[in-house]
C-alpha cells in the first residue's frame, strides 16, 4: 500500500525547490510505522514523482496486524542529532482480512 506525508525531512540525494522527486531520493531519517501494536520493518519512503514535496511510503501491512475499521497508524520519524517525532495521534487505518 502507499500511504503519503509531507515534512518528514532531508532525503539522498537532496531535494530542489518546486521539483517532482525523483526514484532514487530516499529518505535519510529512520522511519517506524505500526499498524495497531504490530510494526512493520517492510517499508522504503521516497520523494513523489507526482506531487511536489510529497513522500511515498511503500509499506506492506504485516499478515498479524490488527483488524477493525479503525486501527491506530503511528508513524515516528528519527533525525539524527535530534529526538523522536510522532505524527499526530488520532491517525486510524482500516484493516480486514483479504
Amino acid at each position: 500500500m502507499t500511504l503519503y506525508a509531507v515534512g518528514l525531512g532531508q532525503t539522498a540525494p537532496g531535494a530542489l525547490t518546486n521539483v517532482l522527486g525523483t526514484f532514487d531520493q530516499r529518505l535519510q531519517a529512520p522511519l517506524a510505522l505500526g499498524f495497531g501494536s504490530i510494526a512493520t520493518q517492510d517499508l522504503v519512503v521516497t520523494l513523489s514523482r507526482q506531487f511536489i514535496s510529497v513522500y511515498e511510503i511503500e509499506v506492506t501491512i504485516p499478515a498479524t496486524a490488527d483488524l477493525g475499521t479503525t486501527v491506530p497508524l503511528g508513524l515516528q520519524i528519527a533525525p539524527t542529532g535530534l529526538g523522536p517525532f510522532f505524527a499526530q495521534d488520532n491517525l486510524t487505518i482500516a484493516i480486514t482480512n483479504p
